[in-house]
């Protein structure tokens, strides 16, 4: 049995051509590269390491409560408000909420007080939380 090599050119060493086999070697590397990222998409998503990016709703109405945070209690700044259906619904607001007045200037969670109309950006957590984006109060 002969033994054979690949000589510079692309010939095997008893003077056969070779061809395109040094044009195929990118295209199959680049082919498991991309198997891989896509086995390893696979394997996060089992184990629930990529999250679905939260919907962004709105929600309008009435002011019932604001409660400012106590890091030294543990509370954390909420915001809670009436829709038209009476149905209370409660806001995480963090330090990157945004807050506006009725003229789009820019107030802090204490200038918000019970019985204003509000307009409240939001994003459900995965663990059911609301957490405000930004809270507008209605002219």
């Amino acid at each position: 049995m002969t033994r054979h090599s690949i000589c510079s050119g692309g010939f095997l060493s008893n003077g056969v051509k070779v061809k395109g086999m040094r044009k195929n070697i990118p295209v199959i590397l680049a082919a498991l590269f991309i198997l891989c990222g896509v086995s390893l998409n696979f394997i996060r998503a089992a184990e629930g390491k990529i999250s679905k990016k939260a919907e962004v709703r709105t929600f309008t109405g009435i002011v019932d409560s604001v409660s400012l945070a106590d890091p030294e209690k543990g509370v954390k700044s909420e915001l809670s408000a009436i829709d038209t259906n009476n149905k209370k619904t409660v806001f995480l607001v963090t330090a990157t909420t945004t807050m506006y007045n009725a003229k789009s200037a820019p107030i802090n969670l204490d200038k918000i007080k019970k019985g204003e109309k509000v307009k409240v950006k939001f994003i459900t957590t995965k663990e059911g939380v609301n957490e405000a984006i930004s809270v507008r109060i209605a002219p």
